[in-house]
């Protein structure tokens, strides 16, 4: 029987793929923790407060994630749920060949350099809760 570990979908794109540049920034060792929680913890002052969490608190919303000196510019790649519109053909009622458009959501393959990464991450975080 199949599990969700054997599966390539897509859980949430919107907390999966900030995991993703975490592993890769640990990988790299820029980063000292691939544990979720742990990095939370070292941008808020409390994880169980929701203005923390939501990036609202006066005296955390602009700290950073704790990052090794790094080499400039090198460029790495990680994993990125999108989401993109594909065409597919079927028949209709009619036994006519028509083109449909779908919209599915892909795990890509994404590059650039570890600077950009860093900040994508940031932005994650700005963005969400994980």
């Amino acid at each position: 029987m199949a599990t969700k570990n054997d599966r390539e979908t897509c859980l949430c794109k919107l907390h999966e793929n900030p995991k993703f540049k975490i592993n890769r920034l640990y990988s790299e060792k820029v980063i000292n923790t691939n544990n979720v929680d742990s990095l939370l913890e070292s941008v808020t002052c409390d994880t169980n407060n929701e203005q923390c969490m939501y990036r609202t608190c006066n005296a955390c919303k602009d700290k950073k994630i704790p990052i090794n000196d790094v080499f400039t510019g090198k460029i790495v790649e990680w994993f990125l749920w999108t989401s993109k519109k594909v065409a597919r053909e079927r028949l209709n009622e009619k036994g006519e060949v028509v083109e449909t458009q779908h919209t599915m959501t892909v795990k890509d393959l994404e590059s650039g350099t570890i600077e950009t990464l860093v900040t994508e991450l940031q932005t994650d975080l700005h963005r969400t809760t994980m």
